[in-house]
């Protein structure tokens, strides 16, 4: 199962162009992540939401984010589908935070778009599905709605947050906190821990009060997705 896990850690925010346009994948950015189970196959409706901020580092180079992720869990080297709301800090912004969605298909490339807006402080993002739609939201506002069926069919799902950073030496942003799931219309909870993943330097740690904060600086020759236990964060 874990080994499934790391072929989509690769899954990026990397930007292009201040548009939606088909990206590339990208193996060399850094991702401090968390993972959760959740086979929301088995569901008719799912929420999954978190409180998400980006401060800013001023002596990185190059771009950097912090996302929340529901996606196919595949056991192929095929791309899964998946959507990925959050935000972000690059060039083009003059790196003032600024949200963003990303979408794959099945084995076709990653979209990205920046949405328009500069924002300061925790933003909370949500993905919210029904039999019929998939949205990807910010304080409550649609940022984006599908037809479910043209991401989800019989693949396991489950959900993740992570926080990347593309430039050796930069260091990592992103705080999390109040992360809910709720399902089949259902109360929203702290969804079950499955995982965390140290990437090249780059981890989660808890600080207390449900709080999350990516911390690190990025190192590509370090260890790749080592695997740790989450501890506790109440």
């Amino acid at each position: 199962m874990i080994c499934f896990l790391l072929l989509i850690l690769s899954l990026v925010c990397r930007p292009n162009e201040a548009q939606s346009q088909p990206i590339s994948h990208e193996s060399e950015n850094g991702a401090a992540a968390l993972t959760y189970w959740a086979d929301l196959r088995k569901k008719t409706s799912f929420v999954f939401s978190a409180n998400l901020d980006l401060p800013e580092l001023t002596n990185n180079r190059s771009w950097y984010c912090v996302w929340i992720m529901v996606s196919e869990l595949k056991g192929t080297s095929q791309h899964p589908s998946m959507l990925q709301v959050g935000l972000m800090r690059w060039d083009q912004s003059k790196f003032q935070m600024q949200p963003f969605i990303t979408t794959e298909q099945r084995g076709k490339d990653l979209v990205f778009k920046p949405v328009a807006g500069i924002l300061t402080g925790y933003h909370r993002f949500a993905i919210a599905d029904d039999p019929s739609t998939i949205e990807l939201r910010m304080d409550g506002k649609v940022l984006m709605s599908a037809p479910r069926k043209d991401f989800f069919k019989d693949e396991i799902i489950y959900v993740k947050i992570a926080a990347e950073v593309y430039a050796a030496g930069d260091r990592v942003s992103g705080l999390v906190n109040d992360v809910t799931l709720a399902t089949d219309g259902g109360k929203a909870e702290p969804p079950i821990s499955h995982a965390a993943f140290e990437d090249r330097g780059l981890k989660f740690l808890c600080k207390g009060n449900g709080q999350w904060e990516a911390t690190g600086r990025f190192d590509r020759t370090a260890p790749r997705f080592v695997q740790y236990v989450p501890p506790p964060c109440p």
